[in-house]
């Protein structure tokens, strides 16, 4: 029994060894063993204002941030949750500012934490954050860059009880092919990413169901998803952090209303 545990635990390193060899290009010049991009000062202090307000909340792994009370439910009248998986690298709370964006219109968004800040080593982290968590009319799943593509592997893997999928600055992997699979897709690509990203995901859009929902964010680039600083080999945004967060934020709720 001991071999048997011992001989899976090696194949699952095994495998996501592999799939970060596969996946590299996702991480987006991220240093593997080295330090992680951390949340600037400012979504510390919108954390600490949330949970003022009762609308941070947090638990072993991860936080999630609420809805206001006068929008307990989304626009439709379910009660609707979304699981974000966070870049390569990049710590949770960096993305906070967008999911409070999101969150004003019903929506909670639950954020786990990686091991070593790489979804790759956790892709089924939403199933076993569901457990733990109130019950929900519907669920989502969503995810920037090398999250991304772990979310899209999640599904792949089986968790098909998501009623959508939704990518920042990311793509599936080349044999995640979720193009047969009933699940409503947004890709937001930026304008000025990070080298052939957008080459990539144009190209892999085939793996995605044929009525997904493509939006090009003009002058954003792909750090500006979060809130974590400059990312190595990303490019220069033309437009600021707000902007970028408040037009994912517009786009995200608008294709949710509309399923």
């Amino acid at each position: 029994m001991r071999n048997d545990i011992k001989a899976r635990r090696r194949g699952a390193a095994a495998a996501a060894l592999l799939a970060l060899a596969v996946l590299a290009p996702a991480l987006g010049g991220c240093a593997l063993l080295g330090p992680s991009y951390r949340p600037e000062p400012a979504a510390l202090s919108l954390a600490q204002e949330l949970e003022s307000a009762g609308r941070f909340v947090g638990g072993r792994g991860y936080y999630g941030v609420l809805p206001p009370p006068e929008a307990a439910v989304s626009a439709d009248g379910m009660r609707e949750a979304i699981i974000f998986y966070p870049g390569g690298k990049v710590e949770p709370l960096a993305y906070l500012a967008l999911w409070e964006l999101v969150s004003r219109s019903g929506y909670a968004v639950y954020v786990p934490s990686m091991p070593l800040d790489l979804a790759v080593f956790k892709a089924g982290a939403a199933a076993a954050l569901r457990k733990g968590l109130p019950a929900y009319d519907a669920w989502h799943i969503a995810g920037h860059s090398l999250g991304g593509a772990m979310a899209a592997e999640h599904i792949k893997k089986g968790d098909r009880d998501y009623r959508s999928l939704i990518l920042l600055g990311s793509y599936p992997a080349d044999k995640t092919d979720l193009s047969a699979l009933p699940i409503a897709v947004l890709s937001i690509r930026e304008e000025f990413g990070l080298p052939g990203g957008t080459e990539k995901a144009l190209a892999l859009r085939a793996n995605l169901p044929p009525d997904h929902v493509f939006r090009m964010l003009e002058g954003g680039n792909h750090a500006q998803f979060g809130r974590y600083g400059a990312q190595e080999g990303d490019g220069s945004a033309t437009i600021g952090p707000e902007e970028q967060a408040a037009t994912a934020a517009a786009w995200i709720v608008e294709f949710l209303g509309g399923l």
